[in-house]
């Protein structure tokens, strides 16, 4: 154990005596606002785990050792500490804090020129993302090897969808309508089509060889990727079409306008079904199964669909009730068994989408939640401009880690095969975890790079640097 943590211990151990000899007076007091006596023991404990907890956060976030052999108080010595007390400590320490392994060093993996902040995050096959930033740049970065694969700008407007297709290149639509496609080994551009300066807001692959797009001109366009060629446009909302989704089984495609209503089209073209009953424009279409559609609407509200008899099944209202505000919906995912998580300003609701019941509210970020991936069971992991990744328990209903990533602005998260968690920040840096899991006991350990080299290979647009994650 190093010195310093023996120093803190020392402090906190004086400190704590302190408290214990003259809380006593306090018990007398009234509490100015209800006028009853403050319980000695529990004035006596929050003021004991209230300085345990700032001398974690401001003093030990360096050595994650040394923050668990604080918090788990077996350094408390209970011939001068009466033992009762001392177990009140401990489970006031564990109601508040985490019994989890303590997060260690993140790495930034990539720092990538012109990407600006990142606002797409893609899985690719063999360890790769693809990451797309505010503007118009891309890049391929193999998170394996540690190497930036490459990494474009000026790709003719802002990145709006990023897809793998059958031959692992990736496909790209963009703001100015145009849609590329990239060589999967290279990063380099093989491909370009479109309608310029026909705006895409959407896009979805339909087959191996089509794609399907949404835009501004209220129409939606099924492409041929093999000729660049548009082979059918499907024609019927009355504003720009801003999500698409597909029912591959049934052959349906579901599309969201500022129109506020929801179309089913079959693929030849037809509108079978109009959903109307969302008060805003519709912001995501996802399908929940073979013939249940979730949409949200920036009415605040999700509606789940039956997409046979075209009925909204249930309505779930994320506003509190008497509440005029209209939460605008960043991210939505869809967990097991139908269950739904979606960030409303700073907080995570958690939805039965089949019951049409709220399960937990999520509280804790300072900030708008811009991200939400699924890390296993019942357990999530959200992220914020706050600069925190906050790890939840659905079924407790508790955040039980949180990274801070140097206040550092964090917009997108996605949980790799490889067992990652990667992280992309409003700067345009790409920082990876690696987690140690077993969440059956709710134990999470990141950035122990243990697979994988710690020495990243620098180049003319990639640096690295070690920050510093503390407990919150």
């Amino acid at each position: 154990m190093s010195n310093k943590n023996k120093n803190l211990k020392s402090i906190l151990y004086k400190y704590i005596l302190f408290i214990f000899i003259f809380t006593i007076p306090l018990a007398a007091m009234q509490d100015s606002q209800n006028g009853q006596v403050k319980p000695l023991k529990q004035l006596i404990v929050n003021n004991i785990v209230k300085s345990i907890k700032e001398s974690v956060k401001e003093n030990l976030h360096k050595k994650p050792e040394d923050i668990e052999d604080i918090i788990n108080l077996k350094w408390l010595n209970p011939d001068k500490l009466p033992l009762d007390l001392i177990n009140d400590i401990k489970d006031e320490i564990s109601s508040q804090v985490s019994s989890v392994t303590l997060f260690q060093k993140s790495i930034q993996v990539f720092k990538i020129e012109n990407l600006n902040s990142v606002e797409i995050l893609l899985n690719l096959s063999d360890s790769r993302i693809a990451i797309a930033g505010h503007y118009d740049s891309l890049a391929i970065c193999d998170i394996k090897n540690n190497k930036l694969i490459n990494t474009q700008s000026r790709c003719y407007g802002k990145v709006i969808a990023l897809a793998e297709l059958s031959d692992k290149n990736i496909i790209s639509s963009h703001e100015y309508g145009r849609i590329n496609i990239w060589d999967y080994n290279t990063g380099n551009l093989i491909k370009t089509f479109g309608i310029d300066n026909e705006s895409i807001r959407c896009m979805k692959l339909l087959s191996d060889t089509n794609i399907i797009t949404g835009g501004l001109d209220n129409s939606i366009k099924i492409w041929d990727i093999q000729t660049g060629k548009c082979i059918k446009i499907l024609q019927g909302h009355n504003h720009g079409v801003i999500s698409i989704e597909t029912f591959k089984d049934r052959k349906v495609i579901a599309s969201g306008s500022y129109d506020k209503a929801i179309r089913l089209w079959d693929y030849d073209g037809n509108c079978k079904k109009v959903l109307e009953g969302h008060t805003g424009a519709i912001l995501h279409t996802i399908a929940l199964s073979d013939n249940m559609l979730l949409s949200s609407a920036w009415d605040g509200t999700l509606r789940v669909w039956d997409i046979d008899s075209g009925k909204c099944i249930h309505v779930l209202k994320l506003s509190e009730i008497g509440s005029n505000s209209r939460p605008y919906i960043y991210d939505i995912k869809i967990l097991k068994n139908n269950i739904i998580a979606v960030p409303t300003y700073n907080d995570v609701q958690v939805w039965d989408a089949i019951k049409g019941e709220r399960i937990a509210i999520l509280k804790g970020h300072e900030d708008l939640i811009y991200s939400i991936i699924e890390l296993d069971n019942n357990i999530i992991a959200s992220c914020s401009p706050d600069g925190t990744i906050r790890v939840w328990d659905i079924n407790q209903s508790k955040c039980i880690n949180t990274i801070i990533n140097n206040k550092k602005s964090i917009w997108r998260l996605r949980f790799h095969k490889d067992n990652l968690i990667i992280a992309g920040t409003s700067s345009g840096s790409i920082y990876v975890y690696k987690p140690g899991i077993n969440f059956q006991d709710k134990l999470l350990e990141l950035g122990k790079v243990d697979i994988y080299s710690d020495s990243i290979q620098e180049s003319e647009t990639q640096e690295t640097e070690v920050r510093d994650c503390i407990i919150s």
